[in-house]
């Protein structure tokens, strides 16, 4: 009968390399969630018509107060898990969904039927090449 023995070592030691790689992924997952908000939110602002541009050219909308634009806010990314995060870009005035998606109309006042002046998902649109670069970079950095 033949009998063979195997030793492994440096188990410890490449259980904890793994660990370390694993938590500096975590990390530039969580840079790529909140760089890429930021750069979604820039490129949005970029997508209004200047003040004196009226009437409104569509489909961009026109920035008569900055109202809008000025609301555009990220938040900061929460874990969803190991190399899981999701953060939320978007305005804060009230008004914001009605001039992205327009609004069918319905009855009474304030109701009125109006047409979508999108800015969000051309800023993303706009974002993508950026976000997919962000991301390559950043995990680059953690295999290298």
């Amino acid at each position: 009968m033949v009998s063979a023995r195997v030793e492994i070592k440096g188990t410890k030691e490449t259980i904890d390399a793994l660990n370390r790689l694993g938590l500096a992924f975590d990390e530039a997952m969580k840079r790529v969630v909140e760089k890429g908000t930021i750069l979604i939110a820039n490129e949005a602002k970029q997508g209004f018509n200047p003040p004196d541009d009226l009437p409104a050219r569509p489909p961009r909308p026109t920035q008569r107060t900055g109202n809008l634009r000025n609301s555009i806010n990220t938040t900061k990314a929460r874990s969803l898990g190991l190399g899981r995060f999701a953060a939320s870009v978007g305005p804060t005035v009230i008004y914001g969904r009605r001039v992205e998606l327009g609004y069918p109309g319905g009855a009474g006042i304030g109701h009125q039927k109006t047409r979508a002046f999108p800015y969000l998902a051309p800023g993303f649109n706009r974002a993508k090449p950026k976000l997919e670069e962000l991301y390559r970079k950043e995990l680059s950095e953690v295999v290298r």
